[in-house]
C-alpha cells in the first residue's frame, strides 16, 4: 500500500485500520500523529514521525494479531472492490482478515464499464485466494448491486466481456451477496491503494476473440461508430455504463430511463454500445437498420424476430410496425380477404339435394 498523497486517501487508510482496531494495542497512540495530519485546520506536510506511524500500521495489519491462520473449518467470505484504476480483495474467516490482495488495473481495464471492473474483482479476489475458496462454498461481498442480479441470469443473457468472467468462474462455489460501500472498509481501501502504479503492472494474460460472429459489416460498424458519438443520448448513456448506474430510475435522466431494465446488459465495445450480443443503434440509423432487417420483404413479426436478434433500441418492436405500415412493396403485393361472411346453408330435410 503506498505512503498516502492527501487527507482523503489518510482518511480511507486509517478507516481500514480503525475497522481491524480491536486487534491492534494501543492503536491510537500509534495513530496519534496520522489523526492529526485529518484536521482541518492542520497543513498537508508529510514528516518522518507520519512515516514511522504509517509503517507500524502497516506492519500491524500484516501480521498477528491482525491476522489470522486459515482455518479448514471455518466458512469464508471474500470482500472485494473496484475502483477507476485498481481492484482490491480481502480474505475473511468470522470478520477477520487472513489475506489481503491488490493489483492495478491494466491501461485496458480503465476503460471497463464499472460492472465489468466489479465482476473482474470477483475474478480476481476467487484467483488470488484459490487455495483457500476452491471446493468450499464461499459468500463474497460486493457494494455493486447489478452484479448480484445478473450472477442470478443465464451467462448467455450477458454482455460478451461478463460471460468470458462468468465462465472463469463456474469452478468455484460461489454465493454474490450486496453489502453497502461505506462498510466495505477493507476492498474499498485495498482497491484505492493498488500494490504498483498502472504502468509499472504487468499484464499476465490478455483475452483474446478466437472467432468472432457479426452479422454488421465492417463499413456499417465505423459508421455504428460515427453516429454513435454524435447521438447525445447514446452519450450519455455511455457515460453512465462507464460510472455505474443508480440504484433507483428516478435518480437518471429521463433520456435514459427506457434503458434502465437493460443496464446489467449494456456494456461498451470498441465505440459501440451493446446489450449482450445486440448492438445498440444510434437513433439516426433507426429508420435505415429497419430496411435491412426488412430485406426481402417479410412479415411485420417475421422482421421483428429477426430485428430482435441482432440489434437494438428501447420500443424497436413499435418502430418497426409503424415503418412497415408504409412500405409500398408490403403494401401491393398483399393479399386482402374477401368481404362478406359466406351464408350457412339451411338443411330442410334428410339428404337435401343442393346441387343438381
Amino acid at each position: 500500500m503506498p505512503v498516502p498523497t492527501d487527507v482523503t486517501s489518510l482518511q480511507r487508510f486509517l478507516g481500514m485500520v480503525n475497522y481491524l482496531g480491536k486487534y491492534i494495542p494501543n492503536l491510537s497512540e500509534i495513530a496519534a500523529p496520522l489523526r492529526k495530519l485529518t484536521h482541518k485546520k492542520t497543513a498537508w506536510c508529510w514528516f518522518p514521525q507520519h512515516q514511522e506511524a504509517f509503517d507500524h500500521l502497516k506492519s500491524c495489519l500484516s501480521s498477528l494479531p491482525v491476522l489470522a491462520y486459515y482455518n479448514i473449518k471455518e466458512p469464508v467470505t471474500l470482500t472485494c472492490d473496484a475502483s477507476c484504476y485498481g481492484l482490491g480483495a480481502a480474505c475473511l474467516q468470522n470478520g477477520r482478515p487472513v489475506a489481503f490482495a491488490s493489483r492495478a488495473l491494466t491501461d485496458t481495464e480503465t476503460r471497463y464499464a464499472q460492472i465489468e471492473k466489479e465482476l473482474l474483482a470477483v475474478v480476481f479476489a476467487c484467483t488470488k485466494f484459490k487455495d483457500y475458496v476452491y471446493g468450499k462454498a464461499t459468500i463474497i461481498e460486493t457494494d455493486h448491486q447489478p452484479l448480484v442480479t445478473i450472477m442470478k441470469k443465464p451467462i448467455h443473457a450477458a454482455p460478451a466481456r461478463l460471460q468470458r468472467m462468468l465462465l472463469r468462474l463456474q469452478s468455484y462455489n460461489i454465493s454474490l451477496v450486496y453489502k453497502k460501500g461505506k462498510y466495505m472498509y477493507l476492498a474499498d481501501a485495498l482497491s484505492r491503494a493498488p500494490l504498483a502504479p498502472l504502468s509499472h503492472c504487468p499484464v499476465k494474460h490478455t483475452d483474446y476473440e478466437v472467432m468472432t460472429v457479426s452479422y454488421i459489416s465492417t463499413a456499417h460498424l465505423e459508421e455504428l461508430r460515427q453516429h454513435t458519438a454524435q447521438d447525445d443520448v447514446l452519450q450519455a448513456l455511455s457515460t453512465v455504463i462507464q460510472r455505474g448506474w443508480p440504484s433507483r430510475e428516478s435518480q437518471v435522466q429521463p433520456a435514459l430511463a427506457p434503458f434502465f431494465p437493460y443496464r446489467d446488459e449494456l456494456s461498451m465495445e470498441d465505440g459501440i454500445i451493446m446489450k449482450s450480443h445486440k448492438t445498440v443503434i444510434p437513433q439516426s440509423l433507426h429508420k435505415e437498420y429497419i430496411n435491412i432487417v426488412h430485406k426481402g420483404h417479410p412479415g411485420t413479426e417475421a422482421t421483428k424476430r429477426r430485428a430482435r436478434s441482432v440489434i437494438f433500441w428501447p420500443a424497436m418492436s413499435k418502430d418497426i410496425t409503424e415503418e412497415l405500415l408504409s412500405c409500398t412493396v408490403c403494401n401491393s403485393t398483399k393479399v386482402t380477404s374477401k368481404s362478406g361472411a359466406e351464408q350457412k346453408l339451411s338443411r330442410y330435410a334428410p339428404l337435401f339435394i343442393v346441387h343438381k
